[in-house]
C-alpha cells in the first residue's frame, strides 16, 4: 500500500489561460492520449491539475504529463501515482515561453489541467 506523504507545492496564483477545460479529461485505460498544444508569451507562467482516482485501488490510478518546450526539445514529466508524486494537487511553475505540446496519459483517472500566466 503506498504511503501519502505532503510535498510543499509553490505557492502563486493563475492568470490568463493558455489551456484550461473545465469538464477536465477522464483517463480510462492506459491507452487514453491528450495532447494541447499552445503558444506561451511570458516566462512567468504555471501548471495546475487536480487527479480525482476512479478506482478504490489506488495501485492502478495513475497519471503522467509530459510538458515539452517545443524551441528547446526539452521535456519534463510530472504526474501522480507509481513513479510520481502522491498529491492530487499539484502548481507547477514554468521559466521558459515559446511553442509548448503537453501529452497526458493515466489510467482510472479524472484529471483537470490549468495552464496559465502566473499573477504576481
Amino acid at each position: 500500500m503506498a504511503t501519502a506523504t505532503s510535498t510543499p507545492q509553490p505557492v502563486f496564483s493563475l492568470g490568463d489561460s493558455y489551456v484550461d477545460r473545465p469538464n477536465g479529461y477522464t483517463f480510462n485505460t492506459e491507452k487514453d492520449v491528450t495532447t494541447e498544444e499552445f503558444r506561451v508569451d511570458t516566462p512567468s507562467w504555471g501548471i495546475w491539475f487536480k487527479v480525482r482516482p476512479l478506482n478504490e485501488n489506488l495501485q492502478s490510478c495513475w497519471f503522467i504529463m509530459n510538458v515539452t518546450n517545443e524551441d528547446l526539445g526539452r521535456t519534463e514529466t510530472f504526474g501522480y501515482g507509481g513513479q510520481q508524486s502522491f498529491e492530487l494537487e499539484q502548481t507547477i511553475p514554468m521559466y521558459n515561453d515559446g511553442p509548448y505540446q503537453i501529452t497526458m496519459t493515466g489510467n482510472c483517472v479524472k484529471v483537470w489541467m490549468k495552464a496559465a500566466k502566473r499573477l504576481p
